[in-house]
């Protein structure tokens, strides 16, 4: 199958979040099922400084593959829009012209696949950036006959930003006036909006969080669209590159480990303690925190306890930057037991220091992304909220432990019964109730010992290497 990624972020070359880490690895591992894939994505700044080896391809359009594989990576340059200090910066006078960028964006990736002759069979549109190109399949009059073949996808990692702007600056996207109506919502143009009723298939980050978009508390005003579109909303679990998250081989870090050596994380967190000027001899206990100071992350509800558990012996390594309150937070507290630093260093805290090292603080108002996945390959405990995707897993294996305990007693119960009415001579053989039980006992140890892996992260619990991090595990 022929499948086409188009992408505000795409990892390494340009990334703000998670966005980018699934646009950077998804397309590689449908290319290792043998579809012919390509990603699309602008010619920002900071891509522009990391390629290698691109050529141009035609008018403003350069080539490369991603990293470690031979998916072809095509950037679309337009300095005007894209070569600029930030990937999402505002234009020179201050103004939002997020819709005319993307949408010149899109319209030009559309060009390049008619003269490249690149057509996909699935047309993958990643959050309110590029919600203009199911909107253009479905509403373009005439519609290019080069992509008649061509289906939708449309994902929403983040549905709290929906690419709003006043409808005055509808024809930055090229689209009919009669689709004018279709992108609008509340009197203004909503690409997330355009891109959910207009896409032939709606996918979210986690079968959570597909569920959770359609509340009132979820939908960030977009639930009544997305229940009434629910027989075209898919939830499917993001997941990363193992190749790159992959702390047994990675070479950004110092000291390699796995799940049978923890020898190496411990380095690593003896590394980062130094690095941030802290006790790397004490054992107490330590959380790192990457993410966007955002109250969508939560973390209006840490910055007002954050001193009582400095005060408990907690130390917090931070990075991230967002809104000025939080940011102000962040150099509040800065020193002693919280280290903080605003902007974004992710390999030098999570490779060469393997932050997060005992544990992560992830707590969002709605679904998580990419970074609990990486946690577990970490080998890292996790704080989470009580819904979501981790809260699935806990529940799930807690109904599963209750489920097999019950099966157990159930079996025994009729093993009982047996024996009080034997049938016959009253010795009671080695038949399919015992088999039954023993099948509840395995299945006690199985439930157990996944929960028990998800909420430790595979790291054995009885080492008494780790026994100052495991007494929060449960917060």
């Amino acid at each position: 199958m022929r499948i086409a990624h188009l992408s505000a972020e795409v990892t390494p070359f340009a990334k703000s979040g998670g966005l980018g880490d699934v646009a950077g690895a998804l397309p590689k591992a449908q290319a290792q099922l043998g579809h012919e894939v390509t990603v699309w994505m602008p010619l920002y700044r900071e891509a522009r400084e990391k390629l290698r080896d691109a050529e141009l391809v035609t008018d403003g359009v350069l080539r490369t593959t991603l990293p470690g594989s031979d998916v072809p990576l095509f950037l679309i340059a337009h300095d005007e829009f894209f070569d600029r200090k930030h990937i999402y910066s505002p234009a020179a006078d201050g103004r939002d012209d997020g819709i005319a960028r993307y949408g010149y964006f899109v319209r030009a990736v559309f060009a390049a696949m008619h003269k490249l002759w690149l057509a996909p069979q699935i047309m993958h549109a990643h959050d309110w950036h590029t919600a203009l190109a199911p909107m253009a399949l479905a509403w373009d009059r005439p519609r290019d006959w080069i992509f008649n073949e061509t289906k939708s996808v449309f994902t929403i990692h983040n549905l709290a930003y929906q690419g709003i702007y006043p409808p005055s600056m509808f024809g930055a996207l090229g689209l009919p006036p009669d689709a004018l109506p279709h992108a609008e919502f509340d009197g203004v143009i909503n690409l997330m909006k355009g891109g959910i009723v207009s896409a032939d298939v709606i996918t979210a980050v986690s079968p959570t969080f597909a569920r959770e978009i359609t509340t009132h508390d979820g939908g960030f005003g977009l639930d009544g669209l997305l229940r009434m579109r629910s027989d075209r909303l898919i939830g499917i679990v993001n997941g990363i590159d193992p190749l790159v998250w992959n702390p047994a081989t990675d070479p950004k870090i110092a000291h390699h480990y796995d799940a049978s050596s923890i020898e190496g994380k411990l380095e690593n967190r003896r590394a980062l303690l130094e690095a941030t000027g802290m006790d790397a001899d004490d054992r107490g206990f330590v959380v790192g925190i990457v993410g966007r100071l955002t109250q969508q992350k939560g973390f209006d509800l840490l910055f007002p306890v954050l001193g009582d558990l400095i005060g408990a012996g907690i130390r917090f390594v931070m990075l991230g930057s967002g809104e000025p309150a939080l940011e102000q937070q962040m150099h509040r507290y800065s020193g002693g037991r919280f280290w903080a630093y605003v902007g974004f260093s992710q390999f030098m805290l999570i490779w060469y220091a393997d932050i997060p090292e005992e544990t992560h603080w992830f707590h969002w108002r709605f679904e998580g992304d990419w970074k609990i996945v990486s946690a577990l390959l970490l080998g890292t405990h996790f704080v989470v909220p009580f819904f979501g995707l981790m809260s699935r897993h806990v529940k799930r294996n807690k109904r599963s432990l209750a489920f097999w305990a019950v099966w157990i007693l159930v079996v025994h119960y009729l093993d009982l019964f047996w024996l009080v009415y034997p049938n016959g001579s009253g010795d009671v053989p080695f038949g399919a109730v015992d088999i039954l039980c023993w099948i509840g006992v395995l299945g006690i140890f199985g439930a157990g010992a996944v929960w028990r892996a998800q909420k430790v992260n595979l790291i054995p619990t009885g080492d008494p290497r780790l026994a100052d991090s495991l007494a929060f595990e449960n917060v």
